[in-house]
């Protein structure tokens, strides 16, 4: 019908949430030791992630009939957002791989501690991969119900004569 939208996806819907929760809680622990371990990248890319996030869940609740969880957009920003957190990571395991106790980080002078011993050292290092697997995990299931969707208003269009 022309007049009617298709729900979003649950599966979709949920996984925002989950990588918003996720997000926060790795924004919220670097922010403990002052984001050292990540070079100061956890932060950033948290905050950047929930800038993602909430517009989206808003739109979705909102408005849902302008499908932005599914659009070209979001899938790009998710597959970008993504790979930040590949990238915040591989700089964690980087800096805590120092073999003196301390690394001096591209000459900056400052100082960062190369061992994960407090508990929010050890939730980022769970909580980084685990997003970088939620945004990567949005991007395809965005990018599945984009095409669904466009071959069903393929399939709406079949015109015989």
């Amino acid at each position: 019908m022309p007049g009617s939208y298709e729900p979003f996806p649950t599966s979709l819907v949920w996984l925002h949430y989950l990588s918003l929760f996720t997000s926060i809680t790795i924004a919220v622990t670097s922010l403990f030791d002052y984001g050292t371990l990540s070079f100061y990248m956890n932060p950033i890319t948290g905050l950047l992630t929930i800038f993602f996030h909430v517009p989206l869940i808003f739109l979705a609740h909102n408005r849902p009939g302008t499908k932005g969880m599914i659009s070209i957009e979001a899938a790009v920003l998710a597959c970008l957002l993504s790979l930040g957190w590949l990238a915040c990571f591989i700089v964690m395991v980087l800096i805590s791989k120092g073999s003196l106790g301390t690394v001096d980080p591209f000459g900056l002078n400052e100082t960062i501690s190369t061992y994960a011993v407090s508990i929010t050292q050890r939730l980022q290092f769970i909580g980084t991969p685990l997003e970088f697997g939620l945004l990567g995990d949005i991007a395809i299931r965005s990018t599945w119900a984009r095409r669904a969707a466009f071959y069903d208003d393929c399939e709406e269009k079949v015109y015989t004569p």
